[in-house]
């Protein structure tokens, strides 16, 4: 070699042996750089896949929680249910994680491994999908709780209204039954007509009333067993004076349960979706942490 560059250059070995030399050292040096740099950017695109796949995997784990909890919750949306509502918050801390993280950074670290993988373009269909169901969940986390309070808003609006009615609806009926409190109602003191439904009202207070004390004040009871019968008996006998002040509060009330009814179906399906939303992500990502494994 270095009779090569002598001959080649017309120099001796004085000049040519410390040529090669530092040739030697600088192509070494520029290798090994090359080497450790190479193993670097291994081990640095290696922790950044596990680190990402542990994130995807905390999630999953939290979107189960949050899919089990909806799926506890929703079907409690309706006005037979009157316990609190068993809606429990829990953030997917590691959602936010996840969009701190450097996208092109975790790309990159998952695109050089599926070159030397099959099914590469299945692995980035996958890796994409993650992606996807993780900007999903990140709506989801923004829109549940706004949803919930306007539920609770709306519902309470309407309910502290039917009670309301309600209390008016018992003080117009100790009203006018309290005059007759403890006394046999003679028939000779009222027309037939007005004798037979003042028996019929009193047989529907009295219905009601023998119902069990914590149950009859349920919403649903209440209007089952007395505000709807007294409505229909009143329509009934829309001749008597009687109805006329009567029907004015029931129609109060009717309007309210109606309207508690339509916010509580209307969130039922609203936060059935929240459920399936969250169940089919953290299936989703499952299967994907499987391929891009």
């Amino acid at each position: 070699m270095i009779e090569f560059l002598n001959n080649t250059f017309g120099i001796k070995n004085e000049i040519s042996v410390p040529i090669l030399i530092s040739l030697i050292v600088f192509i070494s040096g520029g290798i090994i750089r090359f080497i450790i740099k190479a193993i670097i950017d291994y081990f640095s695109r290696l922790q950044i896949r596990n680190s990402y796949r542990n994130i995807l995997k905390e999630i999953v784990q939290k979107c189960k929680l949050k899919a089990k909890h909806t799926e506890l919750f929703y079907p409690t949306l309706n006005m037979a249910h009157n316990d609190d509502w068993p809606l429990k918050f829990t953030r997917i801390a590691y959602l936010e994680l996840a969009f701190q993280q450097n996208f092109n950074s975790i790309f990159n670290s998952f695109r050089i491994l599926y070159k030397f993988r099959c099914k590469k373009k299945l692995r980035q269909k996958a890796f994409n999908k993650t992606w996807s169901v993780l900007e999903m969940l990140k709506f989801y986390e923004n829109r549940i709780l706004v949803d919930f309070e306007n539920l609770v808003q709306k519902f309470t609006k309407h309910e502290t209204a039917y009670y309301s009615h309600l209390e008016e609806l018992r003080k117009q009926h100790d009203e006018f039954f309290q005059p007759f409190s403890g006394e046999k109602i003679n028939i000779v003191d009222f027309p037939e007509k007005e004798f037979d439904y003042i028996k019929e009202q009193n047989k529907i207070w009295a219905g009601w009333q023998s119902t069990d004390e914590v149950t009859r004040r349920f919403k649903s009871k209440i209007f089952i067993r007395l505000v709807k019968p007294l409505y229909e008996l009143n329509l009934k006998n829309q001749s008597i004076a009687l109805t006329i002040k009567q029907n004015n509060i029931l129609l109060a009330a009717i309007y309210e349960y109606e309207e508690m009814t339509k916010i509580l179906t209307v969130n039922q399906r609203i936060f059935y979706g929240y459920f399936f939303n969250y169940k089919s992500s953290w299936k989703i990502l499952e299967k994907c942490l499987k391929i891009i494994e």
